[in-house]
C-alpha cells in the first residue's frame, strides 16, 4: 500500500460517513428523532476522527520523506568516508585528509576529526602562526589543531660594516 492509497482509504471513509449522514436525514417513520440524533453524533465523531487521521497521516508521510533524505545523506557520507584517512598532521594533532591526491593544483583541506566522527565535514581554517606550527581552527565545534609549518632555515642578517674607500 502506497502513501496515496492511505489517503484514498481515509478520504473514502470520510465520504462514506458523510453519505451516512445524508441517508439518516432522509429516514422517516420507524426511526425516532432521538435515534437519528444519536446516529448523527456518532457519525460526526467518526468523520472528525478520520479527518484527524488524515492530518496525522500527512505528518507521518512528511516525516518519512525527511528520514529518507537524511538516510540518503548518511549513506552518501559513509561511501565518501572511504576516501579519507585520519592522519597525524602536527604535534598531538590529527585531522582527516583525502587518501587520493587528485590534480596537483587541487586543494586538499584538512577536515576536523571531531566533526568528521559526528558525520559532518568541517574544513579546518587557518587561525594563526605559532613557532614552527600553524594553528588551524574548526569553526563548527571550536577545536584547534597544530600543523607542522617548517618554513626552512631562518636567515638572519646583521648590519654590514661600512666599506672603506681606498
Amino acid at each position: 500500500m502506497g502513501w496515496t492509497d492511505g489517503f484514498g482509504l481515509i478520504n473514502s471513509g470520510i465520504d462514506t460517513g458523510k453519505a451516512l449522514v445524508a441517508s439518516i436525514k432522509k429516514l422517516t417513520g420507524a426511526v425516532d428523532q432521538e435515534m437519528r440524533n444519536d446516529l448523527n453524533l456518532k457519525i460526526g465523531d467518526l468523520i472528525d476522527t478520520m479527518q484527524r487521521m488524515r492530518d496525522e497521516f500527512a505528518l507521518l508521510r512528511d516525516r518519512f520523506a525527511d528520514l529518507e533524505r537524511e538516510n540518503a545523506q548518511l549513506r552518501e557520507f559513509e561511501i565518501d568516508r572511504e576516501n579519507y584517512v585520519l592522519e597525524a598532521i602536527g604535534p598531538h594533532s590529527t585531522a582527516y585528509v583525502r587518501k587520493t591526491a587528485g590534480a596537483s593544483n587541487e586543494a586538499h583541506p584538512h577536515l576536523c576529526a571531531h566533526c568528521f566522527d559526528r558525520k559532518e565535514k568541517s574544513i579546518l581554517q587557518f587561525e594563526k602562526h605559532d613557532a614552527r606550527t600553524d594553528v588551524l581552527k574548526c569553526h563548527a565545534c571550536g577545536s584547534t589543531v597544530h600543523i607542522s609549518a617548517d618554513r626552512g632555515p631562518s636567515v638572519l642578517s646583521a648590519p654590514g660594516r661600512p666599506r672603506a674607500i681606498w
